[in-house]
């Protein structure tokens, strides 16, 4: 059975209450066990980080750098135990997930690296240091993530390294429905006594009760959420009954715009990486790809060709491409998604169903699907379509590119494909996103700061805007007598 982590302590629920987690991929298998936290849960990790912080605070940089060093040494020492433990419980193939492990490794080596780095300012405001002010950082104190499903391990490190590395304390609340590959992080950087008791705590529970309560508990300062944006505004509301500091990773619905000049074979390949990588469940990921007229037909048969041979499976087997959707809900979402996009007008030119096969029985799979002709009003091009679901769309002017990529009610990522880098410039500064590739897409970069505008979000995760998230500035003012 997986265990909260709190003062220190692998705990069960104060209740007793548990759960199942089953594999996505086969339901029949109980991949472990989980206590369902509570608000009580809750309030003895928040006491527990009250009496951490002012450990961890009296700690120079340098030895806060030194404990995340040895929890990334940790986290790749236990990669493969941990990637195995991630497909199970979310779905995505074990490639993905060892890519996972991987980058979240390396997200707390950077984050160590900027730990000694955080710095103020100075002006003088007089002649002759008459009068002059400093600013500087501080740490909030106590701080809460409350992490998706999606990247469970990725999102987990996206909060703790900076929040840790700016000398905050964590109070983690993992998804209910993908808990226990970040669990077991923190069970290792337990037993490892890596850091002093309270610095981290991890609580698992609904939202209605473990999350309701971090977000609104006046002792916690700092609230970051990644997940849809209806939670995220609710979060907000919540949080702002105390005026919390929130920091919000949202949804997205994110365009691709392939000019007549691009390079047709990489845009191919970035289109079939970037909506179908996690079973497109992904909120980076393309959502809507857009395709110059001139090259539709040639794009559109490369895509095809490229998506049929996409192999849908169990993510453990290393031939699997695609895995799973990881819910039943998500399931159910996708193909009403796909069903309403083609009531209204859209034609599906490959997919849109599930799997045929023994294999494919007892799990939560779903083809890859191209929809063609969607019409802008579509439920594939207004919504997030969190799954395998790629519309194409043709368009005719950079104008036309740009009108429909910005019709969103997101912000969140975009890319654009050309050799003329006037065209690339022009899309690149008139597309309403926190993220724009230029001929890439779905790159997620540790010194590369992420966030989106309108829905999408508020704030940034990673590089040097990340860390500054988790502090606060205080202006000192010197005048000399």
């Amino acid at each position: 059975m997986a265990r909260f982590l709190i003062d220190g302590e692998l705990v069960e629920s104060l209740s007793g209450e548990s759960y199942e987690i089953r594999n996505p991929a086969n339901t029949d298998e109980v991949v472990d066990v989980v206590p369902k936290g509570s608000r009580e849960d809750v309030k003895l990790a928040i006491d527990s980080a009250e009496k951490g912080f002012e450990k961890w605070s009296s700690l120079s940089a340098h030895e806060r750098a030194s404990a995340l060093l040895k929890i990334a040494e940790i986290i790749e020492k236990n990669r493969d135990e941990l990637a195995v433990l991630l497909t199970r419980e979310h779905g995505k193939t074990i490639r993905e997930s060892r890519r996972e492990i991987e980058r979240a490794a390396y997200r707390m080596r950077y984050y160590a690296g900027l730990a000694s780095q955080i710095s103020g300012r100075f002006q003088c405001l007089e002649a002759k240091l008459n009068k002059y002010f400093i600013t500087v950082k501080e740490p909030f104190g106590i701080t809460a993530g409350i992490l998706p499903w999606n990247v469970p391990v990725t999102k987990f490190t996206a909060y703790v390294a900076p929040a840790l590395a700016a000398g905050n304390v964590a109070i983690v609340k993992p998804s209910s429905t993908a808990p226990l590959a970040v669990l077991k992080i923190c069970e290792l950087i337990q037993e490892s006594k890596t850091l002093p008791e309270g610095v981290l705590n991890a609580v698992v529970g609904p939202g209605s009760s473990v999350g309701d309560e971090l977000v609104k508990h006046k002792k916690i300062e700092k609230i970051v959420l990644t997940g849809s944006t209806d939670t995220g505004i609710g979060v907000l509301k919540a949080a702002a009954n105390s005026l919390k500091h929130v920091t919000l990773e949202l949804g997205g619905s994110d365009p691709m715009i392939v000019f007549e000049d691009a390079d047709l074979n990489e845009a191919v390949k970035a289109a079939i990486y970037g909506r179908f990588r996690m079973t497109g469940q992904v909120c980076m990921a393309v959502k809507r790809l857009f395709i110059h007229e001139k090259i539709y037909e040639k794009f559109k048969n490369g895509l095809l060709e490229g998506v049929m041979k996409i192999r849908v499976g169990n993510g453990l087997k290393m031939e699997t491409d695609m895995g799973p959707l990881h819910t039943f809900e998500q399931l159910l979402e996708v193909k009403s998604q796909v069903e309403e996009t083609i009531k209204d007008g859209g034609r599906i030119i490959y997919g849109g169903k599930t799997p045929e096969g023994k294999e494919y029985e007892k799990g939560y799979f779903y083809l890859p699907t191209l929809i063609e002709d969607p019409p802008i009003d579509s439920k594939a091009m207004c919504e997030e379509t969190f799954g395998p679901i790629l519309p194409l769309v043709k368009f005719s002017s950079i104008e036309e590119a740009i009108d429909m990529a910005n019709s969103s009610i997101y912000g969140l990522t975009g890319s654009v494909w050309t050799r003329d880098i006037n065209k690339a410039n022009r899309v690149a500064s008139e597309l309403e996103v926190g993220t724009v590739w230029i001929n890439n897409h779905h790159e997620s970069i540790p010194e590369v700061p992420f966030g989106g505008f309108k829905l999408s979000g508020i704030g940034k995760e990673f590089g040097i805007e990340g860390i500054e998230e988790f502090l606060k500035t205080k202006a000192i003012v010197f005048k000399a007598r």
